[in-house]
């Protein structure tokens, strides 16, 4: 059955959607009407410039003390607190619609990417996770919901535009698609302003539109993409133009990823932080974290934010020692997840490689055309996990301090692309042999082709499905069980 409302079609699959999307944010609330986590310092300074925007009429353009990372959060923060009073739990307003808006825009991606029945498993692994998880996306931190929500949205609006044909499109039509240009632009100006990680996601999406829509931007498009990108990053703008010399968003770029090894070495007794602990860092503690494993370790400071107690422990998370059990869950969580995105990769590319092999361009069908597209636009979001990887794993953040695992929180963005080979080897069969002309209105079944007999691993696919969910759902569990003794002992 399908609900009409006016022109808009809403299948089963997407009931099923807005009521995952409605259940994790009712969720997400749930957890910080309880108080849970606790805040933090840099939540505290978050509320703060929340309440002098309210009060004093004030316009942060970056996070009090620092050059760098947005206040949208501060302003969300300030326009809930005129709305619906002031306290912690009107601050994680912002940050818990931000991530509504990110299960829409993966929803979307998904279903224009796959099928809507991946998209809806997408949903229900993003809804879920670990407790190191939920608290980036509820805490008001800075940065990283936006970096959820413009990330994806960049994505959706850059693979629409290269997958739908602009070339007899009707003047309306045309309009709609200069608008998504602008929004592109807007999005990704936004993105970067609130945190620099959003640069994989300009790369990748940026890329797709030059390579699928160079003709349109050639004829003004790119216009409107350009006005929107002085819209969203103007706070970056005014701030370089009127920039202390050696203080521009340059400098402070190079000496995030470059220069901090000079103080950060002085936290581990190192004269210059070497690569060994950074790669150690982020397999051990960052990726498992981040994707909803079980770390090595994370320090003292996060522990008491997530359980309410502050031991006189300290965790060197960086450096290998005593409990090998947690060495090698963590492990292989990580390698797991790398192994994943290796296979997703090579199917990708090893279609995408048959497909422009087998016909010239000249000689391609709408179809075929198509479905390059597709594979491309699938490429780049495994493109966007690569380069998260890679920014984070060369930054001396990783060694110093790889418990910060909210560097890695664009990860998600790529979850269908990890997914989607263990969802292509369980379509039906006819579906798989369908024709071409059936392909033209489902591109996205044909993503992956069979590596191995179907039939052999159909049981066991599912089940790691299951196991995923179930795994997820266990510590979802755990979160909210935490979360109710801590309400029971620290009361209001």
């Amino acid at each position: 059955m399908v609900l009409r409302i006016r022109q808009l079609k809403i299948g089963p699959e997407g009931m099923l959607a807005i009521l995952l999307i409605a259940l994790a944010t009712w969720l997400r609330l749930l957890l910080i009407a309880w108080g849970w986590p606790h805040s933090n310092v840099d939540e505290a300074t978050m509320g703060l410039m929340a309440l002098h925007i309210t009060a004093k009429g004030e316009r942060p353009l970056f996070f009090y003390g620092q050059y760098y990372m947005g206040t949208g959060e501060a302003f969300l923060g300030a326009a809930f607190f005129r709305l619906v009073g002031i306290s912690v739990f009107t601050l994680r307003l912002g940050p818990v619609l931000l991530f509504a808006l990110f299960l829409s825009s993966m929803y979307l991606l998904t279903s224009l990417l796959y099928t809507q029945k991946l998209a809806v498993l997408t949903l229900v692994l993003l809804s879920l996770g670990s407790s190191i998880m939920l608290d980036t996306e509820v805490v008001a931190l800075g940065g990283y919901p936006e970096l959820l929500f413009c990330g994806s949205l960049s994505l959706l609006l850059a693979c629409w535009l290269a997958l739908t044909d602009a070339r007899y499109a009707s003047l309306r039509t045309q309009l709609w698609r200069w608008l998504a240009y602008g929004c592109w632009g807007l999005v990704v100006g936004l993105g970067f302003w609130s945190d620099f990680l959003m640069l994989p996601f300009i790369l990748v999406s940026g890329l797709l539109l030059v390579l699928f829509c160079w003709r349109e931007l050639l004829k003004g498009a790119v216009l409107f993409l350009v006005l929107g990108l002085a819209i969203g990053a103007f706070p970056l703008i005014f701030y370089n133009l009127h920039a202390v010399p050696g203080q521009s968003t340059l400098k402070v770029l190079s000496y995030l990823h470059s220069n901090g090894h000079l103080q950060l070495a002085q936290l581990t007794s190192h004269d210059r932080i070497p690569f060994g602990p950074q790669i150690r860092g982020m397999l051990l503690t960052s990726l498992p974290a981040t994707t909803g494993g079980a770390p090595f370790c994370f320090d003292s400071y996060t522990h008491f934010r997530l359980a309410g107690y502050l031991g006189p422990e300290q965790f060197p998370c960086s450096i290998v020692h005593g409990n090998w059990s947690l060495v090698s869950m963590a492990l292989a969580w990580s390698l797991g997840f790398l192994l994943l995105w290796a296979i997703a990769t090579f199917l990708t590319l090893k279609n995408l490689w048959k497909l422009c092999v087998r016909t010239p361009e000249q000689s391609r069908s709408p179809a075929e055309q198509h479905a390059v597209k597709i594979y491309f636009a699938c490429l780049m979001l495994l493109c966007s996990a690569g380069l998260t990887l890679c920014l984070v794993g060369t930054s001396p953040m990783a060694a110093a301090f790889p418990a910060n695992s909210r560097y890695l929180i664009g990860l998600l963005v790529s979850t269908p692309a990890l997914i989607g080979p263990l969802w292509g080897l369980s379509l039906d069969k006819r579906t798989l042999n369908a024709d071409r002309s059936t392909s033209t209105n489902h591109p996205a079944l044909a993503l992956f082709t069979l590596m191995v007999n179907r039939t052999t691993i159909k049981f066991v696919l599912k089940r790691g499905v299951l196991f995923l969910i179930g795994f997820s759902l266990r510590k979802l569990t755990h979160t909210l069980q935490t979360s109710y003794i801590m309400e029971q002992v620290y009361g209001s």
